[in-house]
């Protein structure tokens, strides 16, 4: 076998040192080129070398232009904001959809709670973010006299809760506790949580590492209604020193001017881990973890200091605007059972139509049988 291996080898060789030889020749080749370009050049006159060195700098330099504009990362471009409808033409539009015996009770209501929470002045916090973030958990340490239970398993937060949290300035929030995003047939809830995102004055959209592909377009998604947003970077404490500093540096990259402030915490909750004892047996352990909540209190101060009548206007444009999309929904499927229905009334009538008029000739006919002869 090795002497059948050996002209393949031989083959091999000659085909290196064939390639390395053309390699060899072609760049002694370029180089005398480049000499004899260059001796050419210098032997111009100087009125007719100066024009022909800038023509070249000025290629080289769009040459290179070129290859960098095409080589460099494509940005990505800031959603741009919504422009909101005003409230007397969403209640207008609203009131006509009902007109029309559409079902617009759910409208009326998000329209009666955004009264309500612009008459009561609370600030509104909605923490957001996809299940397993510790979303109940960053609550609880802000609110701890009013603390959601917590659970490990991810998808336990089933509806929209409120709690009310007390800053160190003494200045109070409330806070909304939302279904967690990213759960198999969760759609519902998912609708639940976004909307509530809608109705609050903050956003703080929570994340327990690097943003996925869905993470990214929500968070978005929600910085195109123009409202603050906060990026709340969970269980820091679970990285090192340096996965810290490479994690927080490229989510400030990719989100600068996107998000109002990216806030690393550890909001604590629940620990359960395994240890083994010396004897072999395996012993379970649970303890709370400490919160290390201040950056995210004092971010959230903040835009309590200014007031919910500051931060109202953004809150409006995305509740009305989000009123407006179902409101077009609604009208939408209105105007499909409209369509329907007059499609099946013309049907109808058409067929009533020909019976009626093949009814006397039929009538005719059975007369002609039975008459006598």
């Amino acid at each position: 076998m090795s002497a059948n291996r050996l002209p393949l080898r031989l083959l091999l060789i000659a085909a290196l040192a064939i390639g390395a030889a053309l390699a060899v020749g072609l760049v002694v080749g370029a180089l005398n080129t480049m000499l004899e370009f260059h001796a050419r050049v210098m032997a111009m006159p100087l009125w007719l070398r100066l024009p022909l060195i800038v023509a070249a700098a000025c290629a080289v330099g769009g040459l290179g232009l070129l290859f960098w504009r095409l080589a460099r990362p494509a940005r990505r471009r800031l959603p741009p904001l919504r422009e909101p409808p005003q409230r007397a033409e969403v209640d207008a539009r609203v009131e006509a959809l009902r007109q029309r015996e559409v079902d617009t009770a759910a409208l009326e209501a998000e329209l009666h709670e955004l009264d309500r929470r612009r008459a009561d002045g609370e600030v509104y916090v909605a923490v957001f973010g996809e299940i397993s973030t510790g979303k109940s958990s960053l609550i609880g340490a802000l609110a701890p006299d009013q603390a959601p239970a917590t659970d490990p398993r991810g998808g336990t937060t089933r509806r929209v809760a409120t709690y009310r949290g007390r800053l160190a300035s003494g200045r109070s929030l409330v806070l909304a506790d939302v279904p967690g995003t990213g759960e198999v047939d969760g759609a519902a809830r998912e609708a639940l949580a976004r909307d509530e995102a809608l109705r609050a004055h903050v956003v703080a959209v929570v994340a327990a590492s690097d943003l996925t592909a869905r993470q990214d377009s929500e968070l978005r998604w929600l910085a195109g209604f123009g409202k603050p947003l906060l990026l709340v970077l969970n269980k820091i404490d679970q990285f090192d020193a340096a996965e810290r500093h490479a994690l927080i540096g490229a989510l400030e990259r990719r989100y600068a001017g996107l998000v109002a402030a990216l806030v690393p915490v550890s909001a604590g909750g629940l620990e359960r881990f395994e240890r083994r004892l010396a004897d072999g047996r395996i012993e379970k352990i649970e303890r709370e973890r400490l919160p290390a909540v201040e950056p995210l209190a004092a971010a959230l101060d903040r835009y309590a200091a200014h007031g919910a009548a500051a931060l109202e206007p953004a809150r409006e444009a995305a509740v009305l605007t989000r009123v407006e999309e179902r409101r077009a929904a609604l009208e939408r499927d209105a105007a499909a059972r409209e369509a329907d229905a007059i499609v099946v009334r013309y049907t109808r009538r058409a067929v009533v139509g020909a019976m009626a008029r093949s009814r006397p000739a039929a009538t005719w006919s059975s007369r002609a049988r039975s008459a006598p002869r």
